[in-house]
């Protein structure tokens, strides 16, 4: 078992993400793995730290037999599982316990690892170590290293624990990186633009163009530098190119993106294919992952490319290399999981008996591990049509599919009854209608990239899905096309698919049944491209269409509409343009049949948001117009949340045949309207609060009103009380006085 050592930790995470690692923390402590949760569960963290993905920066690389690594800045453990299961032993460094404890979560059940809490600085190791792993750890160097080399600072400590003849093994992210360019922000700030700007006022972070990093390296002393180019980048690589494959093995293949607040100014793809051409993709390509050294190396064998196919279900996940030992090079599939081995010696077997027509399926030796085959020179298949497409010579691409596809399927059969369960497994239920024509054993992965011209013949590599039973050849042949269609966009222009696939004999009622067969291979059978859930769209910026607007902020167009009794129409619409000054414009309408004006209504723009303040000008009067459908008025602005703004003329000051209307326009967006929504909205919430604050204050004051005519009520019943009172006893008395005067009166 793992252990996890706490001797060196001062109680402070240097370096965190946040409470997102207390979520991770549980993730792991439960066994969850990204594919058990819903994509939109998945934050970007979440599927930084944890996605497989993360190893294929080193699952493939050929560390020396019995070698100790010491991994530095481990973080929550990404590529320790495959440097445990690549090493002797492991040594993981971080100065973050709580990102310590998810390593040791994740990678307990390995007995040659340890990992180490605290600043590498303040520890003693009493061995030195054939391997020293700093995976995307360099470019915070700036943020904990003093001194006016820090980078260099940096590595000479860590290095210090290198053995004479080790290696450094540096990933790290080009400041040059194409996707940059391409509308990629900087990986560590989210900043368009920082990294080609030389990170200007930024001391967290840096990282570095391939000549800036060498320079740095060799500073250090470190004489042998080897690049390698993991593609698209080191955290999520699919590829592993090298200088002696870089130009020649298809790099820019198109990528997933898992960034929310991607751009997209030009298509990645297409220009790194360009790049490649002009020969100087490494100085654009994305990422690093340096192999650095104090001497040159002793080795025979080197890795000159490696593709990892780990998004795949356990039993199907491999990595296939190109190795060259001495003057030889060979092609080696290798599996990443137990389950996976028993998918490469069927893979074997199958290659072994696999011959039709003119194609011979390039077979390889089993070695209990993986398969190794000889490395067949000279471009394949997709490299010549790549070239045809380029030149625009769609005839050129129909000559060499149509002999492709001539030269082989010559064993097949007409046949309907082919759904078999084995069939189904692979494929899915769906079935297509009709007698069709089949081939076994079948090669359904046929693409131009597996296929090389030998002479006359054509000879087939990478015979993973060769299954043996009966296949329609006309499925094959779709997948081929299907696939070129989809490495190469620009086919599109010179020849429709529709086209391709009528010229080749796909039925069109077989497509969708086709698509089915294929969505059920790779999706229910494989378990392929599942990372494809977590994908972002980019967002496409258009700079032609872009400028178009600038130059439409500059001008206005305004409508006044003249209603003569009927209402507004387009039929009486006055039309003005003019160039905007600071936003500052001034129109005149001319008017005709003044007299029989009803009303007129101004509409500053169409199909833009706006703000405005308009006037209406009468010799050296002016009156502010009045808005009819402004979402907020305020002293300075009429603010419109519609592309319809309107504003009401008075009819009144007009004053000959013209209406002169001036003021000032700004244009806005619309995230800058829903900001302005957001606001009205607040402000309009604070007026209700403050309504129902005075509501309830005029209430109290009516309840206190009332309460006191009430009491005035009580008070003018008592005293009427009182009067009735002293009336019933005192009254009586004061009448008989009254009458016994008035008789004395009387008889006097």
């Amino acid at each position: 078992m793992a252990q996890l050592n706490l001797e060196f930790y001062k109680g402070i995470d240097v370096y965190s993400d946040g409470d997102i690692e207390n979520h991770i923390m549980d993730l792991v402590t439960r066994g969850v793995q990204l594919s058990d949760l819903p994509a939109e569960e998945v934050s970007y963290p979440v599927l930084y730290h944890l996605s497989k993905e993360r190893e294929n920066v080193l699952c493939w690389y050929p560390f020396r037999k019995g070698a100790n690594v010491l991994e530095v800045g481990a973080g929550c453990g990404a590529i320790t599982g495959a440097l445990c299961r690549s090493a002797h032993s492991v040594t993981s460094v971080d100065l973050s316990l709580r990102r310590s404890r998810i390593n040791y979560e994740r990678n307990k059940q390995y007995s040659n690892l340890q990992i180490f809490v605290g600043n590498l600085n303040d520890m003693v190791f009493q061995e030195k170590f054939d391997y020293v792993v700093i995976n995307g750890v360099l470019e915070y160097a700036i943020s904990f290293t003093e001194g006016k080399h820090p980078y260099e600072e940096f590595l000479n400590n860590q290095l210090k624990y290198m053995k004479e003849d080790g290696r450094a093994l540096i990933a790290i992210e080009n400041r040059l990186g194409l996707k940059y360019f391409a509308g990629a922000p900087e990986d560590h700030t989210d900043t368009y633009y920082l990294g080609l700007n030389h990170y200007e006022n930024n001391r967290s972070v840096r990282t570095f163009s391939k000549t800036e990093l060498t320079d740095i390296l060799k500073r250090c002393g470190l004489s042998y530098v080897k690049y390698y180019y993991p593609y698209p980048d080191y955290k999520f690589p699919n590829e592993i190119f090298t200088d002696e494959t870089l130009f020649e093995n298809g790099y820019g293949r198109d990528y997933y993106n898992y960034r929310e607040n991607r751009l997209e100014l030009f298509p990645e793809p297409g220009v790194a294919h360009d790049l490649n051409r002009e020969g100087v993709t490494d100085v654009f390509a994305n990422s690093f992952l340096v192999e650095a050294g104090w001497q040159e190396p002793k080795v025979d064998k080197q890795v000159l490319y490696a593709k990892v196919n780990s998004d795949r279900a356990e039993r199907f996940q491999i990595v296939t290399t190109i190795e060259r030992e001495k003057s030889t090079c060979t092609v080696y599939k290798r599996a990443l999981t137990k389950a996976a081995r028993e998918h490469l010696q069927n893979m074997s077997l199958q290659e072994q008996k696999q011959q039709m027509g003119e194609y011979t399926c390039l077979a390889g030796k089993w070695d209990g591990i993986g398969v190794r085959y000889r490395f067949l020179q000279g471009g394949n298949l997709d490299s010549f049509i790549a070239k045809d497409i380029h030149n625009r010579d769609a005839e050129a691409v129909k000559r060499r599919l149509k002999s492709l596809f001539e030269k082989g399927f010559v064993q097949e059969q007409e046949l309907e009854e082919i759904y078999t369960p084995a069939f189904q497994e692979v494929f899915g239920p769906e079935k297509i209608e009709g007698v069709c024509k089949c081939v076994k054993p079948a090669n359904i992965d046929l693409i131009c990239g597996n296929i090389f011209v030998e002479g006359e013949k054509y000879k087939v590599i990478d015979g993973e899905w060769i299954f043996d039973f009966w296949i329609p050849k006309a499925f094959i042949i779709w997948r081929t096309l299907n696939e070129l269609y989809c490495l190469h966009r620009e086919l599109t222009d010179i020849a429709p698919k529709a086209e391709m696939f009528r010229k080749f004999d796909i039925r069109d009622m077989d497509i969708p049944v086709f698509e089915c067969w294929n969505h059920y291979f790779t999706e229910e059978y494989v378990k392929a491209n599942q990372m494809r859930f977590f994908s972002k769209e980019k967002q496409r910026l258009d700079l032609t269409e872009f400028m178009r607007k600038r130059q439409e902020d500059k001008r206005i167009g305004a409508a006044l509409y003249v209603d003569y009794g009927d209402g507004f129409c387009e039929m009486n619409k006055l039309y003005q343009e003019q160039e905007l000054t600071d936003g500052r414009f001034c129109l005149i309408y001319q008017l005709e049949d003044v007299e029989h004006i009803r009303a007129l209504r101004w509409d500053p723009v169409e199909d833009r948001l706006c703000k405005c303040m308009a006037y209406q000008v009468t010799g050296e009067k002016k009156e502010r117009l009045r808005p009819r459908n402004a979402c907020l008025e305020t002293e300075k602005w009429d603010e419109f949340d519609i592309p319809d703004s309107q504003y009401y003329v008075n009819i009144e000051l007009i004053d000959g045949s013209a209406i002169v209307i001036e003021g000032v326009i700004m244009y806005i967006s619309g995230s800058e309207a829903l900001k302005n929504m957001v606001k009205g909205r607040e402000k309009l919430q604070i007026a209700i609060t403050e309504l129902e604050n005075d509501m309830i204050r005029l209430q109290n004051e009516q309840e206190q009103v009332k309460r006191e005519v009430h009491e005035l009520k009580q008070q003018r019943d008592e005293f009427a009380g009182k009067l009735q009172r002293v009336y019933e006893t005192r009254g009586w008395k004061m009448l008989e006085k009254m009458r016994k005067c008035m008789n004395w009166v009387k008889g006097e």
